[in-house]
């Protein structure tokens, strides 16, 4: 429902800065978004809230928990964290679960990059544009028909990202796009579906086999049509039945837009689906019932190019696709961002193309720089090279250097370097203290093993028992002087190991299970009671506990009171006086025409004024009186 006639506060740019700029001369620092009323505003002008901190010639405030910058974590600090993260949840943990998740990506390049350096599995397959090809291609040949982005699991993000939108990763792949199509050639698709079958499909079957029945529900009205026209059995025909005429629903929208004193929305009518099947759209059965139509908001390419340009300068550099709005628009209209950034009249950044000898020249140079072979990880180009040669030693021979072999240690060696840490640490050292360590469980098959033959102690897990757990809930429920909640305990996964639930390891230790208090309804009506004596009145049911008790046993407030013996609380009912001095009080108190927000009573005006509108001028005010 419409909310009146109030149109948002229009700030310009400047404002904006000088709004940020005097909350910060308040603070003596960058106010942040919750402290400045208008942010909403600063984002829709900006772009987002930085880039007005940043257009207010202030320093943005990113950084939380006082954590170290990305430049002072050491590479070994991140792999320790996400191996301590890793121990902790017992699984491969995901980016935002560990605290300098974002400083890995930006260390490594990407988070599977930082899991494979703390050597744990990689959480998702990372897509490489000639990977995606293949699998476009081997689902075109098994199933002989162009893929839909629901066929292949793959997120959306990956094809926009390396090929700009869905349909251009097709016709990488050589493939047709999918296009909108024909009458005729749905109602094929449909009796080849049903051949195939055996039988009519239903709606249930087609959403198992991904066949998109609200296709068919648009193009044809129903379901049910577009059996009908496909010449096939109609299940229940009764339901297709017309009992409404199109004049009783052309009536309807007449008379809810004269209720309303506007044109209906589909949402606020029960019967709109009906009505969309019948006229085949929303706005046809606006047009057909001689009412105003609703119209979406046109974007053509020339306001997608001012858009652009204007973001452009906003941040005084070409923008990136994801700081702006409108996305789904520009690339419908231009087809990539790259498309969209030319015709804007920015520049586009090409990537740069080298042949063969270019990349050996490059390899090269690299080698007589360091005086011997290059690591892949020393030089730039490593996917183009990957590319190009297939390989790293592959472009090493290609270059006429020597192939670099890894590094294979004696199990001596590995004994020695462990014994060195030893004596650097004064103890036995950890995996994750030796960058060796894979070398050694290749080797040795286990930590303690390599322990052992270096002369040093073994760690040794703690070894709880059934009776240790017992003991451990007995002296817990000794200091709080009341059995323990399983939350106020440690070894809480082992407790559940040895004895299966909380329940029976309180019983194991001889203490009274927790048992749900049962609450009947003459215990319900005996504390509504209480209540009410308390309060001198009838109590609201915010004010009592057991509220959920109350509402299962009796299935409503007001059949709790009578059951209570005490009389429902009948909802103040306004009349159109009271409420027009309701808005003239507050007007008074705030020297201009309130907004619906600020009066308590705005749904019951809505219900007796059909709009704030109307009610603002039933009670002499306008935006302009004040």
């Amino acid at each position: 429902m419409s909310r009146g006639n109030y149109k948002t506060r229009i700030y310009s740019k400047e404002e904006l800065i000088e709004i940020i700029q005097e909350k910060a001369k308040t603070l003596n620092r960058t106010p942040k978004r919750s402290e400045i009323k208008e942010a909403c505003s600063v984002i829709k002008v900006f772009g987002s809230f930085s880039d007005g901190i940043i257009a207010a010639g202030l320093k943005p405030t990113r950084r939380k928990f006082n954590r170290k910058p990305c430049n002072e974590t050491s590479k070994q600090e991140i792999i320790i964290e996400i191996q301590n993260k890793a121990e902790e949840l017992r699984r491969t943990p995901k980016n935002f679960e560990v605290d300098i998740g974002k400083i890995a990506i930006n260390k490594f390049g990407s988070w599977n990059k930082a899991l494979q350096a703390a050597g744990l599995e990689v959480n998702q397959k990372s897509y490489t544009r000639s990977e995606i090809i293949q699998l476009f291609q081997a689902y075109a040949k098994e199933n002989k028909r162009t893929p839909r982005q629901c066929d292949l699991s793959i997120n959306e993000k990956v094809y926009r990202r390396i090929f700009g939108s869905w349909s251009e990763a097709v016709r990488a792949a050589g493939l047709t796009p999918n296009t909108k199509k024909t009458d005729q050639e749905l109602l094929q698709e449909l009796k080849r579906v049903s051949k195939e079958l055996g039988k009519v499909p239903t709606v249930t079957e087609c959403h198992k086999i991904k066949f998109y029945v609200s296709t068919y529900q648009i193009r044809f009205g129903s379901w049910n049509k577009a059996l009908e026209l496909a010449g096939l059995a109609v299940k229940n025909p009764r339901r297709c039945r017309m009992t409404t005429t199109t004049e009783q629903y052309l009536d309807l929208l007449k008379n809810y837009a004269t209720k309303l004193g506007r044109v209906p929305r589909s949402r606020e009518i029960q019967e709109a689906r009906t009505i969309i099947e019948r006229f085949g759209s929303w706005n046809k059965a606006l047009e057909a019932a001689g009412l105003v139509t609703y119209k979406r908001e046109c974007f053509t390419k020339e306001d997608c190019i001012v858009l652009i340009q204007e973001k452009a300068k906003v941040l005084g550099r070409k923008p990136k696709i994801e700081e702006m709005t409108k996305i789904s628009t520009i690339y419908k209209k231009f087809g990539s961002w790259k498309k969209a950034l030319e015709a804007a009249g920015l520049p586009v950044l090409k990537k740069r193309g080298y042949t063969k000898e270019e990349l050996i020249e490059i390899i090269q140079e690299k080698a007589r720089e360091l005086h011997r072979t290059p690591k892949i990880n020393e030089i730039k180009h490593v996917t183009l090279i990957r590319n190009e040669f297939g390989s790293w030693n592959k472009a090493l021979e290609a270059a006429e250097l020597p192939a670099l072999k890894k590094r294979g240690y004696t199990k001596e060696e590995l004994i020695k370097i462990i014994q060195e840490k030893a004596r650097e640490l004064h103890r036995a050292p950890k995996s994750i203290e030796i960058k060796q360590s894979t070398s050694i469980y290749r080797k040795f098959g286990s930590w303690n093993k390599v322990l052992e033959a270096a002369g040093l102690s073994t760690y040794k897990r703690e070894c709880f028992t059934k009776e240790d757990c017992i003991v451990l809930i007995q002296e817990k429920a000794k200091a709080l002087g009341r059995i323990p909640k399983i939350k106020e305990m440690t070894k809480i996964s082992i407790i559940y190991k040895e004895f299966g639930s909380w329940k029976k390891a309180l019983e194991a230790a001889g203490l009274s299970t927790y048992k749900r208090e049962c609450f009947t309804k003459e215990d319900c009506i005996v504390l509504i009671q209480e209540k009410a004596k308390a309060l001198g009145r009838i109590p609201k049911i915010e004010e009592m506990t057991k509220i959920s008790t109350i509402y299962k046993k009796f299935g409503s407030w007001k059949k709790a009171l009578e059951a209570a013996g005490l009389p429902a609380l009948k909802k103040r009912g306004y009349t159109k006086e009271e409420l027009i001095e309701i808005i003239q009080e507050k007007a008074r108190e705030l020297h201009r025409a309130p907004k619906s927000t600020e009066i308590k009573q705005s749904t019951s005006i809505y219900r007796k004024f059909g709009s704030w509108k109307k009610a603002l001028e039933a009670a002499g005010l306008s935006n302009e009186n004040y």
